[in-house]
């Protein structure tokens, strides 16, 4: 077989050779690109299953919609990369289905425990920048992505505030005026920060200054109390002194 012939059969084993390579490193590189988004979707949907079924109760039923839909959105380009769902998948998907069905108009109260509250806040937080991703991505109105946003951060100011008065009125049973004073001023300054306080909470808002009211004159009357006693109490301890050196 003439030389030629011979490297050029060689040239194209070897042309054959670095293709397969490529071939094979271009489909791993695929592999590990579809690894890497199904981990992304994945965790899109646990933590939005996570937020709705946290906030669920306190959501309106067009955000609770909003959520269901990023779940099926996501749980979609998962099933395109052609990954099998894991439980947490599927029960997240199971419960955004069932999130609008099982909304009422009877919302439980806001929990006042600070952990739980803590819990609902980091789920919040989620869900706000969800939210303006969803904007970004195209996959959101500016309108309703405003209403949406206002939404969540109304919830996050109704939970600080309820911790707030939750520890005011501990401390008002306890006659405890100058704690409860102190929740109820930061109370009043977290409302009247607000850029516009919401129409609903303006009652609240008068509700706590009244009380504030209330424990500062208590917090004042108690005081000025302690200070007659203590100068009671010294003007009889002079008068015992004085007694002692003019009978002994």
């Amino acid at each position: 077989m003439p030389t030629v012939i011979l490297v050029l059969l060689a040239i194209a084993v070897a042309v054959l050779a670095v293709s397969a390579l490529a071939l094979i490193r271009w489909r791993e590189q695929q592999r590990l690109a579809r690894a890497r988004e199904a981990v992304h979707q994945a965790d899109q949907i646990t933590a939005l299953g996570s937020t709705g079924q946290c906030l669920q109760p306190w959501l309106s039923a067009d955000l609770l919609r909003v959520l269901a839909n990023a779940v099926q959105f996501h749980a979609d380009a998962f099933q395109q990369c052609g990954m099998t769902p894991n439980n947490a998948i599927i029960r997240a998907c199971e419960q955004a289905r069932g999130w609008q069905a099982s909304q009422n108009s009877d919302r439980p109260p806001l929990p006042c425990d600070p952990r739980e509250a803590q819990q609902l806040q980091q789920g919040i937080r989620f869900l706000l920048n969800y939210l303006r991703q969803s904007y970004k991505a195209g996959r959101l109105q500016a309108r309703e992505t405003r209403s949406y946003l206002y939404e969540a951060r109304l919830l996050n100011l109704k939970i600080t505030l309820a911790v707030y008065l939750a520890k005011a009125a501990t401390a008002a049973k306890l006659n405890n005026h100058h704690q409860a004073i102190f929740y109820l001023r930061k109370a009043v300054t977290l409302l009247t920060g607000q850029d516009e306080l919401p129409e609903e909470l303006a009652p609240a808002l008068e509700d706590i200054r009244s009380r504030l009211q209330h424990h500062e004159e208590e917090h004042q009357r108690n005081n000025q109390g302690t200070r007659l006693e203590a100068e009671a109490a010294a003007l009889s301890a002079e008068d015992d002194s004085w007694k002692k050196k003019k009978f002994d």
